[in-house]
């Protein structure tokens, strides 16, 4: 396994890897360049790392159900997705995707 040493943020100052940093790293090893999601507070974290990284761009999208359409047609083209939103209403109709793509994001 390979050893991560501190990462560099834009002001210069070295910092620890946060777990939403080995989150996306890893997403990006497995091929995946774009982040489709929706910002939101609980989610600063996660779009922090996205920005941090140089392997993945951010892809803002209006809504969770448009972020969630993008996400699933990406992983069906590529074979993997990422998806990052704060929440997703589970309400018959509201998020109709692949049931193999959110499953797998969750877990």
């Amino acid at each position: 396994m390979a050893e991560h040493s501190p990462q560099m943020s834009t002001a210069g100052a070295a910092h620890a890897e946060s777990v939403a940093d080995y989150i996306v790293q890893r997403i990006a090893d497995e091929g995946v360049a774009h982040c489709f999601g929706v910002a939101g507070d609980y989610l600063f974290p996660m779009c922090n790392a996205v920005e941090r990284s140089s392997k993945i761009k951010w892809i803002g999208c209006a809504n969770e159900l448009n972020a969630a359409y993008s996400a699933d047609g990406y992983a069906r083209i590529r074979g993997a997705g990422m998806l990052a939103t704060t929440h997703i209403a589970r309400a018959p109709g509201r998020c109709r995707t692949n049931p193999n793509f959110l499953p797998g994001l969750a877990r």
